[in-house]
């Protein structure tokens, strides 16, 4: 079975063709939501400059959807095995926990493994290996 890029850490470019894709279907997706939510244009006063109001509803839109993107994406933890990053013992997996970070769209929500290592007397949560600092969760 093929490791996935979450469990390698190993980052891959994004195909042109993915984003192609991604492009075409939010734009049905939009022109859906525009035709069945009506003009947004009718929902802004006529103290607004209609130009700059429309792009504040574009921009937490677009924080909207890339926080989903990352829940969805970041909503099973990866599996790893629970190695003790004091000691390099096997830690034993005591369950997941939630918590929320935040990002430059706003909170997520992440489940992180943790795991508990006996000789050393402490819970860790282990990261997923990848390259250069901060790129892990």
């Amino acid at each position: 079975m093929e490791a996935t890029e979450r469990e390698t850490g190993e980052a891959r470019e994004p195909r042109m063709a993915d984003l192609n894709q991604l492009r075409s279907r939010l734009r049905v997706v939009v022109r859906e939501f525009l035709a069945e939510e009506g003009l947004l244009r009718s929902q802004v006063g006529p103290e607004q400059c209609l130009f700059g109001a429309l792009e504040e509803m574009a921009v937490e839109v677009g924080d909207a959807l890339t926080r989903e993107v990352l829940e969805q994406e970041l909503a099973t933890p990866v599996s790893t095995d629970c190695h003790c990053p004091q000691c390099g013992q096997e830690g034993l997996r005591k369950g997941e926990r939630q918590r929320s970070i935040q990002t430059r769209r706003g909170p997520v929500d992440v489940t992180e493994v943790e795991c508990y290592c006996r000789p050393c007397r402490r819970s860790f949560f282990p990261s997923v290996p990848s390259p250069g600092a901060g790129c892990g969760v």
